[in-house]
């Protein structure tokens, strides 16, 4: 179980394949319907069955004559609520049909911890929208003026418009994006 606790909104993409009904004459409860619910969690060890207490209908998935016996993608995006939890369960009801899932990726999108300029942006989840993010600067470094370094993180996970900059403290210099400081060599005496 990967951490998700400070996501905003998850990505589960889901390929699967769901057979025709019609097809199948043998099978009198077949149904071409599937179902997808999820519970958050901390516990990775939990197994409750599907139950309406626990469990939140996230989507049914879309099926229909065209899509049917054929291989297809979906994304469903769940915007998550407190509490925040560590992890979740996906739970699928496929009620009679015959329906075989290929792959489930769930991710969320954040803009990694970044250096651009001698300053440290922190990693940050996306949220809906655009972030505006403050920078602090290495530890070798000042603010150039009053205000404080930006960055905007931007839905698709990248940084972008720095705003604001920092220099090297006196004493050091700036070679290869740090400061450098000078090795003094005291004589003993």
């Amino acid at each position: 179980m990967f951490n998700i606790s400070d996501a905003v909104v998850l990505d589960v993409e889901i390929e699967f394949i769901v057979s025709k009904c019609s097809d199948k004459s043998s099978f009198p409860y077949c149904a071409e319907n599937v179902t997808m619910y999820y519970q958050f969690t901390d516990d990775k060890n939990e197994n409750d069955p599907i139950n309406g207490t626990n469990y939140q209908l996230s989507a049914h998935l879309p099926l229909d004559n065209s899509t049917l016996d054929r291989r297809q993608t979906v994304t469903v995006k769940i915007n998550v609520t407190s509490p925040r939890k560590r992890g979740m369960i996906i739970a699928f009801r496929d009620t009679g049909g015959c329906t075989t899932i290929f792959r489930l990726i769930v991710r969320y999108t954040y803009c990694p911890s970044t250096i651009r300029d001698l300053i440290i942006f922190p990693r940050t989840v996306v949220k809906n929208s655009v972030v505006s993010v403050k920078g602090q600067c290495q530890a070798t470094a000042i603010l150039e003026s009053s205000s404080q370094p930006e960055m905007l993180c931007l839905r698709n996970g990248e940084w972008s418009t720095l705003s604001g900059s920092c220099i090297c403290k006196a004493g050091y210099s700036y070679k290869s994006g740090v400061c450098e400081g000078k090795n003094y060599v005291f004589p003993r005496y």
